[in-house]
């Protein structure tokens, strides 16, 4: 079990109340991510974290909905082949528009590429044969410093106007 050091949820605040249709990746945002990166209790980790990129095709459907229900669905997948697995993610549009997301996963030594690519095309059902081939990436981690300029770099990122659809 990976635990935020020295933290109960009770202790938490997350803004006051119930949060509203998520409309882009504000600054508070932004900060909630970078102190839940550096909370990691390393040493409850077995291994160094792996990101993970899942990618969507050509064509994409354009319910945000569905693209959450495709990263729960895939998620479901990945806890049952690595149980203790866990993971922070974020998504983001690319610059063609298609939805992106980027994960770091926790507690797992290892992911097979080829089981990666079949798992995130299957969940997405494309059909696209260029899709099997780049529609996923994992990048190893060699340290907490890259971790963190990994977790910087992506929450880093702003997005002066969301594609159509992403409102």
């Amino acid at each position: 079990m990976v635990s935020v050091k020295g933290r109960k949820p009770t202790h938490i605040k997350a803004g006051g109340g119930v949060r509203g249709e998520v409309k882009g990746f504000s600054k508070n945002a932004r900060r909630r991510l970078i102190r839940k990166v550096g909370s990691i209790d390393r040493e409850a980790l077995q291994c160094m974290p792996i990101f993970i990129t899942l990618t969507y095709p050509g064509e994409w459907p354009s319910d945000p909905k569905q693209w959450k229900k495709h990263l729960d669905t895939w998620a479901k997948r990945l806890k049952r082949r690595y149980p203790n697995a866990c993971a922070i993610w974020k998504l983001e549009p690319q610059k063609r528009g298609a939805p992106h997301y980027h994960l770091i996963l926790l507690n797992v030594p290892h992911v097979s590429k080829y089981w990666l690519t079949e798992s995130w095309y299957e969940v997405v059902g494309s059909g696209d044969e260029r899709h099997l081939r780049a529609g996923t990436n994992i990048q190893l981690i060699r340290s907490w410093r890259g971790c963190m300029s990994y977790a910087a770099k992506y929450t880093a990122k702003v997005i002066e106007e969301l594609p159509e659809g992403w409102e």
